[in-house]
């Protein structure tokens, strides 16, 4: 939800961020932001396999991040999930 992320990430920020992920039922929660650097923390979760470098990719192109990595992948009985940092680019 727009309430868990941080105040200065503006919703079509957040809308492309779910965009990269439409079409894979990939739901995102928000686990923190460094203003400072940039750098935003992310789950991306879903009920389904993740493709995780479509997912990458899709995030590299959305024109949002400079850099996407992520840092680590789970699976469980609610699903899978990746968490991720990205670094956000500088504003057009």
């Amino acid at each position: 939800s727009l309430l868990a992320s941080p105040p200065d990430l503006t919703s079509s920020l957040l809308n492309r961020i779910d965009a990269a992920g439409s079409g894979s039922g990939i739901t995102v929660e928000f686990t923190s932001y460094d203003a400072a650097t940039g750098e935003l923390q992310f789950n991306a979760n879903s009920s389904q396999v993740i493709d995780i470098p479509t997912y990458i990719r899709s995030l590299q192109s959305c024109g949002v991040f400079s850099t996407v990595s992520y840092t680590g992948y789970n699976a469980d009985d609610d699903g899978y999930s990746i968490d991720l940092r990205c670094v956000l680019a500088a504003p057009q």
